[in-house]
């Protein structure tokens, strides 16, 4: 494997990590449309987000998920018999791969994170368009009970749960395992386009 093909797999399983830890955040179905909210929906929805993932605690929170995710995805690309064999015919291989992976998990979260107030926007025009006013007063309701709070308070160690690491590692497997026919396949499909 080639350390360009190698790359781009890897930035892959960076967006898919990434997507995955914001996906658990999705509350239903998109809508089929995406219309401006209702503004008394909206300011609803922005105390609901405040509610359910205070500001204090956002960082901190996303943060653990990211980590979590990311360390299993470098994890699972480190036990692939492809990455390893790659890493171990070449001397210091798997400390530039190492910094390599450093370098885009702190980009990544650093990207993140710098667009944190986008992203909450973002959930509280999805909650409006979603949720009725009164289902948002439930939820807020839920979220400030002790159960709530509890939830929110692991609710960022899920993603790295033993249980969720070797879901992800074995996903993360496959995905390597197909991604050599998977890129013959989009080769051959190119060079047919001459």
């Amino acid at each position: 494997m080639s350390y360009r093909v190698f790359a781009t797999a890897a930035a892959a399983a960076l967006l898919f990590a990434g997507g995955n830890a914001l996906a658990q955040t999705a509350a239903a179905p998109a809508p089929s449309t995406t219309a401006a909210p209702d503004p008394v929906r909206l300011a609803e929805a922005r105390k609901t987000v405040d509610v359910i993932m205070p500001p204090a605690t956002r960082e901190a929170l996303i943060g653990g998920m990211v980590d979590g995710l990311m360390g299993t995805m470098v994890n699972g690309l480190l036990e692939s018999p492809s990455v390893k064999a790659m890493l171990e015919e070449k001397p210091g291989a798997k400390a530039v791969f190492e910094r390599f992976m450093a370098r885009v998990k702190d980009a990544s979260r650093k990207d993140l994170m710098d667009n944190l107030p986008g992203m909450f926007e973002a959930m509280a025009h999805a909650y409006a368009r979603r949720f009725t006013v009164e289902q948002m007063h439930d939820i807020s309701a839920f979220f400030g009970t002790p159960s709530g709070k509890a939830y929110m308070a692991s609710a960022g160690t899920i993603m790295s749960d033993p249980d969720v690491v070797a879901w992800q590692k074995a996903l993360m497997q496959r995905a390597m395992a197909r991604m050599p026919g998977d890129q013959e396949t989009l080769k051959r499909e190119i060079d047919a386009l001459d």
